[in-house]
């Protein structure tokens, strides 16, 4: 089975103040087709980590081995709008990729489809919730058939409606065999979903396994709050 492999990861950077060390030697494997929660608190390391993943920057040392290209969802993603309507901003990615027309269109169509936005099509971007912004920026992915899909933060600022939409979407996703890396320090709404959790601290990874096994753990020593201290179990963890 194809695997993303991280070995021995480390990141630093010069300071005023001299090296700042952000990733201390996080070693871990996500299979293909997988979920996997990454948690951990702000400046714990893992929008870096998955920068380095998804190559927007590049390790101080260790190596990554990955089977296919990642796509990034930032936590604004807005930052990542470029066109005027939905259809023109999915577009731009097949466009690039230099897929003829027929091709493109179909790759437009689906995306649209598989996110709930085939209504949207012709709206002007500006005018999307905060929820379909989101779902947008995963279709512009999905336009492009990347087999690996890398969120950070999806749920910053959105409301209810808005976490079960994205969720309805990674779910569907999942089911569809895409690799799926979420970032997030608010794990009680996605955890149900996922096959692994990891959790960094300080850039380093204190913590891997299955969701259930979370249940054990004091999060709260890494700064996590525990959603096991208010429900019992993954499954009154779904938010779909």
């Amino acid at each position: 089975m194809n695997k993303i492999v991280v070995e021995k990861i480390c990141k630093a950077y010069s300071t005023f103040e001299g090296k700042k060390n952000v990733l201390k030697d996080v070693s871990f494997e996500i299979e293909e087709g997988s979920f996997t929660v990454i948690s951990g608190e702000n400046g714990s390391g893992k929008t870096v980590l998955m920068n380095i993943i998804s190559g927007l920057e590049t390790a101080t040392s260790g190596n990554i081995k990955t089977f296919g290209k990642a796509g990034l969802v930032f936590q604004e993603a807005e930052t990542q709008i470029l066109g005027e309507t939905v259809e023109e901003d999915i577009s731009f990615g097949p466009r690039n990729l230099k897929w003829n027309k027929e091709k493109i269109k179909e790759a437009i169509n689906s995306a649209l489809e598989e996110t709930d936005l085939t209504e949207k099509r012709k709206m002007q971007t500006r005018f999307l919730s905060g929820g379909e912004k989101r779902r947008l920026a995963v279709a512009c992915i999905i336009a492009m058939d990347l087999p690996v899909i890398i969120l950070d933060e999806p749920y910053a600022n959105l409301d209810y409606t808005g976490v079960k939409q994205v969720n309805a979407l990674l779910q569907k996703l999942k089911e569809k065999g895409k690799t799926i890396i979420l970032l997030t320090h608010e794990i009680e709404k996605c955890l149900a979903l996922a096959q692994k959790f990891i959790v960094l601290y300080k850039g380093e990874k204190v913590f891997e396994g299955k969701p259930e096994e979370a249940l054990g753990e004091n999060l709260e020593k890494w700064n996590i709050r525990n959603p096991f201290n208010s429900y019992k179990s993954l499954e009154d963890l779904i938010w779909i």
